[in-house]
C-alpha cells in the first residue's frame, strides 16, 4: 500500500468519526432542541436511535460508493469510535446520565457500527457495479 492511499483511507476514515458522532448527536439536537429541562443530552437508546441507525447506514453506504476501496468493517468501526467518547464527556457534565455504560459500551455501538457496515457493504457493492460500467 503506497503513501498517498493510505494518507486517503486515514482522512476518509476520520471524517467517517466525525460524521458517526454527529450521527449520534444530530437526532437530539434537532428533536430536543426546543423542550426545556431535557436531562439526557444524547438520548441513545430512546426514540431517536432509528435515525442514528439510518445516518449511519447512509454515511457507511455513501463512503463505501464514492471509494470502493474501503473496508467496510474498519469504516464501521471509525463511525462508532468517538461515541463512547462523546458518552464520557456526557457522564461527567451530567452524572445522572448513562447508569449501565459499559453494557452500552458493549452492546449498542457494535450494533450501531453493525448498521454503518452493511450500508457500507451496499455502497461498495453499488459502486463496484458502476464502475465496471464505465
Amino acid at each position: 500500500m503506497d503513501f498517498r492511499k493510505m494518507k486517503k483511507t486515514i482522512i476518509l476514515l476520520s471524517i467517517a468519526a466525525f460524521l458517526g458522532g454527529c450521527c449520534l448527536v444530530l437526532p437530539s439536537l434537532l428533536f430536543y432542541m426546543f423542550e426545556k429541562n431535557v436531562i439526557n443530552v444524547f438520548p441513545l437508546l430512546e426514540d431517536l436511535f432509528i435515525y442514528t441507525q439510518l445516518l449511519l447506514f447512509m454515511v457507511g453506504a455513501m463512503f463505501c460508493f464514492m471509494s470502493p476501496s474501503l473496508n467496510p468493517i474498519k469504516l464501521g468501526v471509525a463511525s462508532v469510535i468517538l461515541m463512547p467518547v462523546i458518552a464520557i464527556v456526557e457522564m461527567n457534565l451530567i452524572p445522572n446520565t448513562h447508569n449501565i455504560w459499559p453494557i452500552e459500551f458493549v452492546l449498542t455501538y457494535p450494533y450501531l457500527a453493525i448498521s454503518c457496515i452493511i450500508g457500507a457493504a451496499l455502497g461498495k457493492f453499488l459502486g463496484s457495479k458502476i464502475k465496471k460500467r464505465t
